[in-house]
């Protein structure tokens, strides 16, 4: 019994995960559909999001989910069908409906059983009325219609059907016997539309002397032109159909519609017959009838797949089938798709990798004894280990990297509700969606990259007015883009707007003490921009619901900084503000550079460092100005620190020193230290709570003696060079 109840909450659960990504594959087709209302091809993806959550709410008793999707699937239906035409305002009120769904998934996620609360059924009352208006005005239009067939009594002069169904009939010869009149159910039919064209089919009457007058000789060719399903039209011969052989096709115009049905039908696998019957070509006595051919024929030694057979014996058109023979392919290669992959626990898969890191220790461990003891075959087999523990450490960390794409698509909505709050035209381009980046990483940057989209459009992108005034486009455009740089990641958000007034932040700036006036002439734009970051610092006119309350972008630096990053800004006043966020790829396991200092050992990212280099016991290429050392390389003036007097390390200095040359976020800055060791698995550890303020390490690792190697925060080291070489250049 547990295990049941077990299973059971698990498939809620799944249901819960997989409608909210349901929601958020409709908000991306209604945001595409917004940008073109015109465009078909969003529609079909919308419509199964909203047909699968209604189906699945009720499958798990969410009474009030399924009855509110239906209302939106109804309507999404009379979209699809060309019912209802797409007008901007409908976007916003699905929109709507898709976040009312979200709220209510989140409630019963929060709250299993029970109704949803008063709030949420007024919500959901207010958002049926203004869907209904929109289908009420479809049904009055389309009853008037209906008048005017009756009154006119004639189908000939409506445009929607250019062309008829076709109806073939062959009667057995008893029909007359069985006390049937093959001339009532075709007079029938004509009560429902209008029989366009009936010919006679006379082929089987015999001669005179073989004719029995009790015996039914006739067929009939008929086209038949109305509104009408092929189910209704078969329901016509019901009473018939022991003594009559029916093939029904729909009008040609609409053979190009079933395939358009087809191709929109959900991915669950289907057979043949259920496709065709599921899109209404096919009624389900025509499948049986074809079924029980097909065996029949099968015993003839004649076999056919049951596609064959209903095309032969006329049930349904060749192009139908075929597109139903495709959609059958699809389905199996999504099916296989979906078995290559599956859902994990992300608890689960971090412990995997901890382990995988705990192997790379071990391992290392193993190493220093198998170089101790000297055998040769024993460093063989060690070899080849190490060669499979790496390649298992890259295949577990390539498991955890996504895709940042998914992430982006998420400002789409961002960006057109504030700009339609704030009256503004902007379009939201994003490039570099491919870029991977660690999933725990991506999830951290979310809330970062929020606040700067809509800083962006908020304060960044001004009014169309505005913008044709300065001779600019009246649509602004923010641009987010993501690609890897020196084994980092690096996201910009850019904007065209206004830019950032440099007087504005100065006067701030020394209102708040942040700087004194007479260091005013020294101070870069480097240094201004970075105050933006500082804690209650804020420039706007007018406080928003947005933005504008001096909270939040010194946030977006300390949670970058969590994340052993870096951000930076640039910005031209009245063109634009550009803002780069560098990120490592993972926080989990990196490529190490190990240095030695003393007794200390650091550890800094293989991907940052650029070069090495001995420094020669003259130390003619070092230069000391009274604000910091430097390094000659070649000509170019590169600040270093010594890694030794940094962190107070005590002990003799080498008389042969060496420089690690670090390049981060196009700045190059050197580490002078006793020993540079070379490349390292280093697997990272965090910090403990009592070293939560130490600066300059992001982490530590276990080295392969057993010591303790502190990985330096290569970020905020090269700021603190950056300060140096600004007043130096001062």
């Amino acid at each position: 019994m547990a295990a049941a109840k077990y299973n059971f909450e698990e498939a809620i659960n799944t249901f819960f995960i997989e409608s909210k990504e349901l929601l958020n594959d409709m908000e991306n087709g209604l945001l595409d559909l917004e940008k073109d209302v015109s465009s078909r091809e969003p529609i079909p993806a919308i419509f199964r999001a909203m047909h699968t959550i209604k189906g699945s709410a009720g499958m798990f008793g969410f009474a009030d989910i399924g009855d509110f999707s239906h209302v939106v699937e109804d309507m999404l239906d009379d979209i699809r069908n060309d019912v209802i035409p797409v007008v901007p305002d409908m976007i916003g009120l699905l929109l709507n409906c898709r976040d009312h769904i979200l709220k209510m998934l989140n409630f019963f996620d929060a709250n299993r059983t029970g109704k949803i609360d008063a709030a949420l059924k007024n919500e959901s009352a207010g958002l049926i009325n203004q869907l209904n208006a929109y289908m009420f005005k479809t049904e009055k239009k389309n009853s008037e219609n209906v008048k005017d067939i009756d009154k006119e009594e004639s189908l000939s002069d409506i445009k929607v059907i250019n062309e008829c169904w076709h109806i073939s009939l062959r009667f057995s010869k008893n029909v007359f016997k069985n006390g049937l009149d093959p001339q009532s159910f075709i007079s029938y039919l004509g009560q429902m539309g209008k029989i366009v064209k009936i010919k006679t089919i006379t082929d089987l009457i015999p001669s005179m002397d073989e004719m029995d007058p009790e015996f039914c000789y006739l067929g009939f060719e008929i086209s038949f032109m109305g509104y009408t399903s092929k189910e209704k039209i078969e329901e016509v011969f019901e009473f018939i159909r022991e003594d009559c052989k029916i093939r029904i096709l729909p009008p040609g115009s609409n053979l190009a519609e079933y395939v358009k049905l087809i191709e929109e039908l959900s991915e669950k696998p289907r057979y043949l017959g259920e496709i065709l019957i599921e899109i209404g070509s096919l009624t389900k006595k025509e499948l049986e009838e074809a079924l029980k051919l097909q065996e029949t024929l099968a015993k003839e030694k004649n076999i056919k797949r049951i596609g064959e057979v209903v095309i032969d014996e006329q049930m349904v058109s060749k192009p139908v089938v075929e597109a139903a023979v495709n959609k059958q392919a699809t389905i199996k290669k999504a099916e296989e798709n979906i078995k290559k992959s599956m859902r994990i626990d992300t608890s689960k898969l971090d412990d995997l990798v901890n382990l995988v890191g705990e192997l790379v220790i071990s391992a290392a461990n193993v190493g220093q004894v198998v170089n101790n003891i000297g055998d040769s075959a024993l460093n063989k087999t060690f070899s080849q280990m190490s060669r499979l523990i790496s390649e298992v450490r890259e295949k577990f960390m390539n498991i955890r990297m996504v895709q940042i794409g998914e992430s982006f698509k998420r400002f789409e909505r961002i960006v057109r509700d504030i700009s339609i709050e704030k009256g503004k035209k902007v379009d939201l381009i994003l490039n570099g969606g491919e870029t991977e980046l660690d999933k725990t990483i991506i999830e951290k940057v979310n809330d970062p990259l929020m606040h700067l989209v809509r800083n962006a459009v908020d304060h960044g992108i001004d009014l169309p007015e505005e913008r044709i005034l300065k001779g600019k486009p009246d649509v602004g455009r923010v641009i987010l883009n993501a690609y890897q740089e020196a084994g980092n990641v690096v996201i910009e958000i850019k904007d065209d707007g206004n830019g950032l007034n440099k007087e504005k932040i100065l006067s701030k700036a020394l209102q708040k003490g942040m700087i004194t006036p007479e260091k005013v002439p020294l101070i870069t734009d480097n240094d201004l921009f970075n105050f933006i970051f500082s804690p209650g610092f804020s420039t706007a006119d007018k406080v928003t619901d947005i933005s504008g309350r001096g909270v939040g972008m010194d946030v977006v630096k300390k949670n970058i900084e969590s994340l052993r990053g870096f951000v930076t800004l640039q910005s031209k006043e009245g063109k634009g503000t550009s803002v780069r966020i560098y990120l490592p790829l993972t926080l989990a396991i990196i490529d190490g550079f190990l240095i030695k200092a003393g007794a200390l050992f650091c550890v800094l990212p293989l991907a940052m460092v650029s070069e090495c280099a001995n420094i020669s016991k003259s130390k003619k290429e070092l230069i000391t100005y009274e604000n910091g050392d430097f390094i000659n390389l070649r000509g170019e003036i590169v600040p270093f620190i010594r890694i030794r007097d940094f962190f107070n390390e005590q002990g003799d200095i080498p008389e042969m020193e060496n420089i690690v040359v670090v390049n981060y976020a196009d700045k190059k800055v050197g580490f002078v230290v006793d020993e540079a060791l070379g490349e390292f698995q280093t697997v990272v550890k965090p910090l403990g709570r009592i070293f939560k303020k130490v600066e300059w390490i992001s982490g530590a690792t276990i080295l392969v003696g057993g010591e303790v190697g502190l990985i330096l925060d290569v970020p905020k080291l090269v700021q603190y060079l950056q300060a140096i070489e600004v007043k130096k250049a001062s």
